[in-house]
Order: structure tokens, then C-alpha cells, then sequence
């Protein structure tokens, strides 16, 4: 190592210089982790001024190797967002966010630049109708979308970078309880029942970045054997199609039933070629 003063052979080191050198060699060594462990645990810190960080690297070359850590847990660094925009980097762990005042989105960084690299978002507030939104950088996909929004207090998204241009969702907020509507969403009125496959739009109920829709359906028909089905908005075949099938006449049939949906969070039916006496349909909740 670099040392402040070079004695020479065969001549008297003053005090100042003996002390600058072994000051030197102090400090450089405290600055050192002791690699086989000490005795009441080890503090690293990375700077002296506010706000700066510790970047570990598993090597000086350019190519990177792994850091492994072996813990018990890691305390992640929380990050209490209010803005509008933010932009990760490295630094970022988890975001908590508060959308009480206005909407945030949220950019990604390059996945390629952070590969592991893993984000929990989380909407802690929401006591209007504002979101979050999750945006890619560049060409990035996220789960193979371009964006991810989360459109419910308590929602949340875990993200991790594993490859050059995708964000994988590792985790997510599972099921969502509507409430308690005060009505059904649709009836016989609202449907078209002529043996075809028909397009049900659920946008004005279902949040965006929905994948599956929870519904109650109530039938009766003055006839048996009648019946409602449903499937994902744009899918070609009806086999494994949830349904409800009148068993007897007159008699109120009804069915607890998930339903795929698209983006749009539209979904579709088929109702057979009668006059109902009466189909309800009611939301119940949603999955992300």
C-alpha cells in the first residue's frame, strides 16, 4: 500500500514520520473487513456525507461474478413516495406510495443494468381514485406487458430483473373482496341471448391490470336445460368454460364462478337462444 513518507536505509526516521506511516497502516486496516468474523459482529459504511451508498462487487473485473449472503433476513430500505414520478436505480428496495394527493408512476430502469435486481411497490394509500402506474424502460417487458397499475389500497407488486430486456412478477396481491354491492351488475336486460358469443365489459367495475374476475351468476327459465357460459375475451373454443345450466324450471339456479379477463377487463358469454326469465350477475372481486 501507498505510504505517506519512504525511509531510507542507513539514516534516523523522525517521530512524525514513523507516526504518519503507522497512521496510515491504521487506518487502511480498520478500514478492512476481518473475513473470518470479530467478536460482537462488524459495521460496514460507505460514506461520511448524507444520502451516500455501499456498493458491493463480487470482483473489480467487468465481469461480475455473484454476491452471496448468508442471513437470517435483510432490512431493505424504504422509500416513502408522494410524487408523481420516481425513477429506480440500485438504491431503491421497497416503495411505499401514497396517492392521496395526485397519481405516480413509477419507471423502471434498464433490466439489463440490474439483473436480480428485485422491487416490491406497494399502494399503501388510496383514499381517492388515483393509481399507481408501473412503466418499462426502453423495450423492457414487464411479465410481457408494457406497464403494471395498481388501482387498489393495499396492492402490491413484487418485480425482479432476469434477463436483458424483462422484469419478472414474482409476487402480487392475490384476491380482492368488492365489498358489499348494493345491486347486481347485469341482468337479462343488459345481454344479448342468441346462441353467440358476446363481449361483457366489466372496465367500469374491474381496476386495471386485472387477470381474473370473480363473479355470482343467478338463472331461471321457464324451461330446463338453458344456459349461460363464459371464457376470456378473445379465446376461440368453449371447452372448460365455467357455466350455469337450469336443472328444472322456474327454479333459480346460481353459480360461484372466475373468469379470465383481458386487459381491457372485458370477458365473454354465451347465452342460449331464449327469453330468460332472469340472469343477475354480480362482481364479487378480482384476482391480479
Amino acid at each position: 500500500m501507498a505510504v505517506p513518507y519512504t525511509f531510507v536505509a542507513g539514516t534516523a526516521a523522525s517521530a512524525s514520520e514513523v507516526n504518519a506511516n503507522f497512521t496510515d497502516v491504521d487506518n487502511k486496516a480498520l478500514a478492512r473487513v476481518v473475513t473470518a468474523g470479530a467478536s460482537g459482529g462488524q459495521t460496514v459504511e460507505g460514506g461520511t456525507a448524507a444520502s451516500e451508498n455501499l456498493i458491493l462487487a463480487s470482483t473489480h473485473h467487468a465481469t461480475k461474478g455473484s454476491v452471496i449472503v448468508r442471513t437470517a433476513s435483510i432490512v431493505h430500505k424504504l422509500l416513502a413516495q408522494t410524487a408523481a414520478t420516481v425513477t429506480l436505480d440500485e438504491t431503491h428496495n421497497i416503495i411505499d406510495c401514497d396517492t392521496t394527493s395526485n397519481g405516480i408512476t413509477i419507471t423502471l430502469p434498464d433490466a439489463s443494468t440490474y439483473i436480480g435486481k428485485e422491487y416490491t411497490i406497494y399502494l399503501r394509500l388510496r383514499p381517492g381514485s388515483n393509481n399507481v402506474t408501473i412503466n418499462r424502460a426502453g423495450s423492457d417487458t414487464i411479465d410481457g406487458a408494457t406497464s403494471y397499475v395498481l388501482g387498489e389500497q393495499g396492492a402490491f407488486i413484487t418485480i425482479r430483473s432476469i434477463q436483458a430486456d424483462r422484469w419478472a412478477i414474482v409476487a402480487k396481491t392475490g384476491e380482492v373482496d368488492r365489498g358489499d354491492p348494493a345491486a347486481t351488475d347485469f341482468d337479462e336486460g343488459d345481454l344479448t341471448t342468441d346462441a353467440t358469443w358476446r363481449d361483457l365489459d366489466l372496465s367500469s367495475i374491474v381496476p386495471t391490470s386485472v387477470r381474473f374476475v370473480h363473479l355470482l351468476v343467478e338463472v331461471t327459465d321457464d324451461a330446463a336445460g338453458s344456459l349461460i357460459k363464459f371464457r376470456k375475451n378473445g379465446n376461440s373454443n368453449a371447452i372448460g368454460c365455467p357455466q350455469v345450466v337450469t336443472q328444472v324450471a322456474a327454479q333459480i339456479n346460481v353459480a360461484d364462478i372466475w373468469v379470465p379477463c383481458d386487459t381491457s377487463r372485458v370477458i365473454e358469454y354465451y347465452a342460449t337462444n331464449v327469453t330468460f326469465s332472469a340472469i343477475d350477475i354480480t362482481v364479487l372481486g378480482w384476482k391480479y
